[in-house]
């Protein structure tokens, strides 16, 4: 932050808390994520941080229900701003976007502003997977309601796809493993050439 100001936007609380969890201080429960959440606003916020104008986002819980949200708790006062993070299978962007971003929201339930710090489509052939002309429709129609909803912070994961696997989430990138881009790659320079007015 010091070196190249501006280069951060945010600092992000723990990751997908239910299907990874973290240990704080030896407690691997949601209250001890809870705790680490706090924790981390602590340290950004004090008045010797060099990150302290920077905002704080909450933690995620991943594959979530209304159950774990309700053994979270809410969080609004360890984060500026809530977080969800967003995968649709096959379904069109309309189909859980709202669920999502509302069901996230208990979270962090006195806190208006929400980020979406991760969403896409894979493009795996499985399932769970889109054709590669319809990741780049459903990730352009995600960005545009992002956009329209004054989303303030979205990040489609992912940039570039893992590997070869069979696995769904190593197929989310909007360039192949190979660096080749697909049709979602070139989407998104038109569309962001369009929002600088070029």
């Amino acid at each position: 932050a010091r070196r190249y100001p501006g280069s951060i936007v945010a600092i992000e609380g723990l990751n997908e808390i239910k299907f990874w969890p973290a240990s704080y201080r030896g407690d691997k429960s949601f209250a001890g994520a809870r705790a680490a959440q706090c924790e981390l606003y602590r340290l950004v916020h004090k008045p010797a941080s060099n990150l302290r104008d920077l905002p704080v986002i909450a933690l995620t819980l991943g594959g979530a229900s209304k159950r774990d949200h309700d053994e979270l708790g809410d969080v609004s006062d360890c984060a500026d701003i809530g977080n969800a993070h967003i995968y649709f299978d096959q379904r069109a962007p309309s189909a859980s976007w709202d669920f999502a971003r509302n069901l996230a929201r208990q979270a962090t339930a006195r806190r208006a502003t929400m980020a979406v710090t991760e969403t896409g489509y894979s493009t795996s052939s499985g399932n769970k997977g889109v054709p590669e002309d319809i990741q780049a429709k459903y990730l352009l129609a995600l960005a545009a309601r992002a956009l329209r909803e004054n989303v303030p912070l979205t990040f489609f994961y992912q940039l570039v796809d893992d590997r070869k696997d069979p696995d769904w989430s190593y197929f989310l990138g909007f360039y192949r493993h190979d660096w080749t881009p697909k049709p979602a790659a070139d989407a998104f320079h038109h569309f962001t050439r369009v929002l600088r007015g070029e």
